[in-house]
């Protein structure tokens, strides 16, 4: 959605995707056990944001800025090895709510747009760029 004024652009946008992204981090008990360790697997799920922006009209090219909020879905997985025995304990998962902001350039014809997004949800950081023809690029790594 988006409305003109001038050379004032004022619009809506709302993006949903599907993720795959994971990371995992294996330790070792303290103080060092023989085989006690402990596995965290994370995955995200999906990630959706619903954004405003406001940009300028150039004839063929507008860049703009955008943010609002965003919602992230992932899951949690905790593996304990104590001695040879396994214990799996139950995942954890659910939906979060957060903040995102970025900035682009559209362009006219065939061209499309180039957008630089970040996103912060709880403890995730999330980072992503897209251009015409490319798959999302989006990296996601725990705040420190």
């Amino acid at each position: 959605f988006n409305w003109q004024a001038g050379m004032v652009v004022f619009g809506a946008e709302l993006d949903a995707q599907w993720s795959g992204q994971s990371n995992a981090v294996s330790l070792i008990c303290t103080p060092p056990r023989p085989g006690c360790t402990a596995t965290e697997a994370v995955k995200i799920r999906s990630l959706t944001t619903g954004r405003a922006r406001i940009g300028l009209a150039f004839d063929w090219l507008m860049p703009y800025v955008t943010a609002g909020g965003a919602l992230l879905n992932a899951r949690d997985d905790l593996t304990v090895n104590v001695g040879g025995v396994s214990a799996n304990f139950l995942p954890l998962s659910g939906t979060t709510l957060g903040w995102t902001a970025g900035a682009g350039v559209d362009v006219a014809d065939h061209w499309g747009r180039i957008i630089r997004e970040y996103a912060g949800i709880g403890g995730w950081r999330w980072s992503g760029c897209g251009w015409p023809g490319a798959r999302k690029c989006p990296t996601a790594k725990c705040a420190t």
